[in-house]
């Protein structure tokens, strides 16, 4: 088995929750965000329902996101309001009809099934009939603009040139931002359609750059490959969302355990959700436990990162989804994640892992690794609680370290044999207890 190419991808996101009122009554978002959208940076606090939402500007580092999250983070402290990162919460009745029609809805845009043909899912149940409301954490996976770079054939040229944004009449060389301001505007899904709205010059520089190679002297000699296959997994949902599903939805199952995870599913965050915005794809299944602290979002982002690279390794005729659902199949993986079942999750996490850690190219970018999947598990062991409070603010103005280094320093290992073990044993109720 053949570790995959690595690249960046950019990574977003939007993670939902909700407000509660000094007597911790659940006040819709409406009433405390004046507008559609607060600006900060580039990043937003939007409305989403009853829900609040979280909409940092995405990156292809994991670290610069988090700073964008944590501008965020301290925006709130501004509010009266104390923001809840519940994922599931029951609105007041006096609530729910105080609120305009918009925030009651369910459902503002479709999403779709990747084990129903990428069909359109269908809500069973109307926002105006239960009081009960979940909040999502999405992930967002596209095409990385930051690193679509043109290759110049000028040799003499520094290499800070490479990633100067100014005009230069030195060197003559069509900076990449210009080219950036026309890829931005593409719909990756319907791209034919798209390059009509450009005259024939602008298609033949956006042209040339999709089929660029990126550089790897510009980001430290890091390997990074034609970013035409991430594209193509990308546009092929079917293949990549069963890969989030385990990569991430399967973790999911094993570290959030609460009930509210369970009540959840009943209404959103199934397996195989997921909506294609014109960047790419939003994948929806995970609630929004994993923002509780930067630890767990880098871990959560960075396996969507690995999965999304998977497909793409996929599509340039590798065989790694043939050598996965060799050993566990979708309807298996779907099954877990649906029904929130810790012990099938655990044992599909046993049989996947050798699978993980070999496609794993390096242990700096790839959170599940040779060093730290013993940490894993032994997180789960232990429980999120145990390192993390419901203080979600808190925990974001600690500043930890990303999930790599995080866990080595701070998950104890006194015995490696034991926590092997004891995982292969475990079972949700000595977690609760």
């Amino acid at each position: 088995m053949n570790p995959v190419n690595f690249c960046k991808p950019f990574i977003g996101l939007d993670v939902e929750f909700f407000f509660k009122n000094k007597n911790h009554k659940i006040v819709g978002s409406e009433k405390i965000l004046e507008h559609k959208t607060r600006n900060i940076d580039n990043s937003e606090i939007t409305i989403d329902g009853v829900q609040a939402e979280l909409n940092p500007l995405p990156s292809y580092c994991r670290e610069l996101l988090r700073g964008h999250i944590y501008r965020l983070i301290e925006k709130l402290l501004n509010y009266e309001y104390i923001p809840v990162f519940k994922s599931n919460i029951t609105l007041s009745q006096k609530e729910m009809d105080s609120l305009s029609e918009e925030s009651k809805i369910f459902g503002c845009k479709p999403s779709f099934d990747a084990y129903n043909d990428g069909k359109e899912s269908k809500m069973l149940i109307k926002g105006t009939d239960t009081l009960q409301r979940t909040a999502g954490g999405h992930i967002h996976l596209g095409l990385n603009k930051a690193l679509l770079k043109i290759i110049p054939s000028n040799k003499k040229m520094k290499k800070d040139c490479l990633v100067c944004p100014l005009p230069c009449k030195e060197y003559e060389l069509e900076r990449s931002y210009g080219i950036l301001d026309l890829i931005s505007k593409i719909n990756i899904h319907e791209i034919k359609s798209c390059l009509k709205d450009f005259n024939p010059k602008e298609i033949k520089r956006i042209r040339k750059i999709l089929k660029q190679y990126i550089s790897d002297d510009i980001y430290d000699n890091e390997i990074f490959f034609d970013i035409s296959p991430v594209m193509k997994a990308l546009q092929q949902p079917k293949i990549t969302i069963p890969l989030l599903d385990l990569f991430c939805g399967i973790p999911s199952v094993l570290l959030d355990i609460s009930n509210d995870a369970k009540i959840r599913r009943q209404l959103y965050g199934k397996a195989g959700d997921y909506r294609l915005p014109f960047h790419g794809i939003e994948y929806r299944t995970l609630s929004n436990f994993w923002i509780k602290s930067y630890p767990l979002m880098s871990l959560f982002t960075g396996l969507a990162r690995h999965a999304l690279l998977l497909a793409a390794n996929e599509i340039e005729n590798k065989t790694y989804c043939k050598e996965i659902y060799d050993i566990v199949s979708k309807k298996e993986i779907k099954d877990a994640i649906n029904n929130n079942d810790f012990n099938k999750a655990k044992e599909i996490f046993l049989k996947t892992e050798n699978f993980i850690i070999n496609t794993a190219v390096d242990e700096e970018h790839f959170p599940l690794n040779c060093s730290s999947i013993i940490y894993f598990k032994q997180f789960v062991i232990d429980g999120i609680k145990k390192y993390f409070s419901d203080d979600v603010i808190n925990n974001w103005k600690n500043r930890s370290n990303g999930w790599e280094s995080w866990c080595i320093n701070n998950i104890c290992i006194e015995d490696v044999t034991s926590t092997l073990e004891n995982f292969k044993n475990l079972t949700i109720d000595k977690i609760r207890k």
